[in-house]
């Protein structure tokens, strides 16, 4: 199989939870996502993630917490994460819906924050994952639940 410079090629053949492996593992590059509000991958089996990450310093809102979009972000790369990790070489997927709640108000000391992502349900033609974010001392500061459209031949 050719690889492009990029490895697209090489990640194709394999599955999801390989994918998700060797970005955690180093041996392939983070998704921008991850680079722009620092999250890493710290725990990831067949539909289920655990994603660690840093609240952004510089990303407040006029009160002075951390702005939604950042707890919403990471939630849904979370999500799309736990849907990826439960798939076979050759399938893709994309986004049909995603619902966010916010507990409690992202501050830019309350890092690190973990998202654990799980499976509600995953068929041939569509996925459903969850996925909630807390703080260090185990406080809810949002939850997410999204449906994924599953996709022959990569996305």
């Amino acid at each position: 199989m050719a690889t492009g410079t990029d490895g697209s090629a090489a990640l194709s053949a394999l599955s999801g939870l390989e994918q998700l492996q060797a970005i955690r593992d180093g041996k392939t590059p983070p998704p921008s996502a991850f680079i722009l509000f620092p999250t890493r991958i710290v725990e990831v089996e067949a539909g289920r993630v655990v994603l660690e990450s840093d609240p952004p310093q510089n990303f407040g809102n006029p009160k002075g917490d951390v702005h939604g979009g950042y707890a919403m972000s990471v939630l849904v790369s979370a999500l799309a994460c736990t849907v990826q990790s439960a798939l076979a070489p050759g399938l893709g997927f994309v986004t049909l819906e995603t619902k966010v709640n916010f507990g409690k108000s992202v501050h830019p000391t309350d890092g690190p924050l973990r998202t654990a992502g799980s499976i509600v349900q995953i068929g041939r033609k569509a996925a459903t994952a969850e996925a909630r974010m807390v703080d260090q001392n185990g406080e809810m500061k949002a939850m997410g639940i999204a449906t994924f459209l599953v996709l022959d031949g990569g996305t």
